[in-house]
């Protein structure tokens, strides 16, 4: 149980540790620049992978209804974040301390992309119980197919 609990603080400082490295301050809307839009990008993208990692631990712990607040925290920031792609910012890319870009979407593309993720994070709040560990596992997984297929579509890698 202790060690457990030591690995779930390591994820919030390690959670922590990275925000510090993405998101230094709130944006005006319409006056963020593009390094300061790319950063909150990361920050988002950071976060909502802390909190895959987070629920993980949560399935192993069995404790399946505390992923309803990690499901939650990406739905909320899967529902704003295609304001934040709205521009490509290719010309402030490559970005310190990451060998990843976006390659540019359409607006519908981002949208179908993040309303799948959003729908899969709303049948995890729904459906999350410590009983049935092995569906909260699945919607979780579910979850991270919606990350991956975005990804694919969406960010591109310096080699």
């Amino acid at each position: 149980m202790r060690k457990r609990h030591i690995t779930i603080l390591g994820v919030i400082i390690a959670c922590l540790a990275a925000s510090t490295l993405f998101a230094q301050s709130v944006i005006k809307p319409g006056e963020g620049s593009a390094v300061e839009v790319i950063s909150v990008r990361k920050f988002a993208m950071v976060t909502m992978n802390s909190n895959l990692r987070d629920m993980r631990l949560k399935i192993e712990a069995r404790k399946g209804a505390a992923t309803i607040t990690n499901a939650r925290s990406i739905a909320t920031i899967i529902m704003l974040l295609p304001n934040m792609f709205v521009e490509k910012y290719e010309y402030s890319y490559p970005f310190k301390g990451s060998n990843k870009y976006f390659k540019g979407a359409t607006p519908a593309q981002f949208q179908g992309d993040a309303e799948y993720l959003n729908a899969q994070a709303q049948k995890l709040m729904k459906n999350a119980s410590d009983k049935d560990l092995k569906k909260t596992e699945q919607l979780m997984n579910r979850m991270k197919k919606a990350c991956v297929v975005c990804h694919r579509h969406m960010r591109g890698e310096y080699q």
